[in-house]
């Protein structure tokens, strides 16, 4: 269990520290401002907001190491 524990620990830590990463690696805050990335940005949201509600789902269903299983090649 110390080992699924730890995994899940990762991909929890991961998936909090990606968004800041991808934000420090583009840099330049004008980036945010094109129309290009303006455009994206609803479907990001949307992307954000499924992936909030399937976690919420599995947590609710007790179901949160369906992704341990998953990710456990």
């Amino acid at each position: 269990h110390t080992s699924q524990a730890l995994l899940l620990l990762g991909a929890y830590a991961l998936g909090l520290a990606a968004p800041f990463a991808v934000l420090t690696l583009l840099g330049d805050a004008a980036f945010f401002r094109r129309p290009a990335f303006l455009r994206c940005l609803p479907w990001l949201q949307r992307l954000a907001g499924v992936l909030m509600v399937l976690l919420g789902v599995l947590l609710w269903l007790d179901r949160l190491n369906w992704l341990a299983e998953l990710a456990s090649f």
